[in-house]
């Protein structure tokens, strides 16, 4: 049960910077991603997943769910544009 509280916790956290992906630029972004993560932590809505030892799959899907969320999200905001062939430092002629 112990594992399962932890991957609990991760979640909340991955909820956390989700929540501040969405408001990214807000001046209480911080303060709601806390709040949503906390709420998030002590109040899951699937209880079973959290204290039985046969809902971990659940716990784990949603680990990698958020994980892949989040990264594709930090990808998008930190990434810029490629380069196409006919500009400079682009394609196979540079």
């Amino acid at each position: 049960h112990l594992t399962n509280l932890l991957l609990q916790g991760l979640n909340a956290v991955l909820v956390g910077v989700f929540v501040l992906f969405l408001l990214r630029g807000k001046d209480s972004a911080k303060g709601i991603a806390l709040t949503v993560a906390l709420l998030f932590a002590v109040h899951p809505l699937h209880t079973e997943a959290v204290v039985w030892a046969s809902g971990r799959k659940d716990l784990l899907a949603m680990f990698f769910f958020l994980g892949s969320i989040n990264l594709f999200l930090l990808t998008l905001l930190t990434s810029r544009p490629p380069l196409h062939c006919g500009e400079r430092g682009g394609g196979l002629s540079s």
